[in-house]
């Protein structure tokens, strides 16, 4: 695998989403390929050796007024991915579960 720096790059985000509907969206940006949740945690690997590793924390409740949403913690680690690699995969995902078209 490639190395690139001291370690993986790191990446926090509060999501409004469950752990259902970020494996759809797994789906999406991999396709066929894509990784499966088991307790929390999904790790792609591609041919090329580099990993991305998705660690979920609890769904929690984001509520504003009358209005409940899902809000869950994720972290995600990718090793081998150089900053140029790193930036495209992280539009490609953000790109992947954008919500509303904005």
């Amino acid at each position: 695998m490639p190395e690139f720096g001291s370690g993986p790059r790191l990446f926090d985000k509060k999501m409004g989403l469950t752990h259902a509907e970020f494996q759809r969206g797994l789906d999406r940006l991999f396709g066929p390929a894509a990784p499966r949740l088991a307790d929390g945690t999904a790790i792609w690997t591609g041919e090329d050796g580099r990993r991305a590793t998705f660690t979920l924390g609890p769904t929690g409740r984001h509520t504003i007024a009358l209005l409940s949403l899902p809000l869950t913690p994720v972290r995600i680690a990718l090793d081998g991915f150089d900053d140029a690699a790193a930036a495209d995969f992280m539009r490609a995902f953000d790109r992947t579960f954008q919500k509303g078209g904005g």
